[in-house]
């Protein structure tokens, strides 16, 4: 009987103790998006139908959590960005647009349960920034191949929300993993207001790179959006006493 009151208490303490998350931590995290432009940019053409698009992305945390429930988290963040579409309209040249970003996000985190298996939500902004973009059959070119140096065509940064959930599961008393869905959401236009560069198919008498929709006569933005599963692992710096 005493042997198995002190392996309870045992156990005990190292669940209770595990419950602590306050100080810093920092993490590796990975996840894999289904990527979207939303409202394309068909430089006055028609527009083609969308094609379910896959992307990844990879993350470095940095964080603090001010209690066992409350914290915030940054880092940077590297992912995809882009669209694939179908060509819908007999010309038998498909289009997609390839993005890379890199990113900061400034999330506030929220954190529910009392157990080793804890319940997250993240949100907060983010900035990104273009570091490069492609296009295939673009549709102002000489011919469907390849634009490689078609990022004149988009704005260099692009701020939105970042949001997330899922859960964080303790390994031992400092590490922990963490598994879940991540979503982002660009509310800045993707399309650069002027661009002239590098660009071998534009027209010099072009001065932007927003064109209005041909069914409406108007121009709409277009914001890049992401969202898929990630999972991590996180490190516990400097655990807080309770």
């Amino acid at each position: 009987m005493k042997k198995i009151l002190l392996s309870f208490s045992f156990l005990t303490f190292l669940t209770f103790n595990s419950l602590a998350q306050k100080g810093f931590h920092a993490g590796i995290e990975g996840s894999y998006n289904t990527v979207w432009i939303i409202n394309q940019n068909s430089y006055g053409r028609p527009e083609y139908d969308y094609v379910l698009d896959m992307g990844g992305a990879f993350k470095l945390d940095v964080g603090y959590n001010f209690t066992n429930h409350i914290g915030v988290q940054t880092g940077f963040t590297s992912f995809k960005g882009g669209q694939k579409y179908e060509d819908s309209h007999g010309t038998g040249v498909l289009r997609e647009v390839k993005m890379s970003y890199s990113g900061v996000p400034i999330l506030f985190k929220l954190i529910g349960g009392e157990s080793k298996v804890k319940f997250y939500f993240l949100i907060g902004p983010q900035l990104s920034f273009l570091s490069k973009a492609e296009l295939t059959g673009n549709y102002i070119a000489a011919d469907p191949t390849t634009l490689t140096n078609g990022k004149v065509r988009f704005e260099k940064s692009n701020s939105g929300l970042n949001f997330g959930l899922g859960a964080d599961v303790s390994v031992t008393d400092f590490l922990y993993i963490n598994a879940g869905m991540s979503f982002l959401y660009g509310f800045s236009d993707i399309n650069a207001a002027s661009g002239s560069g590098p660009d071998s198919y534009q027209n010099t008498s072009w001065t932007s790179w927003r064109f209005p929709s041909p069914n409406t006569g108007t121009y709409e933005k277009s914001n890049m959006a992401n969202g898929g599963f990630s999972i991590g692992v996180h490190y516990i710096l400097n655990k807080s006493e309770k």
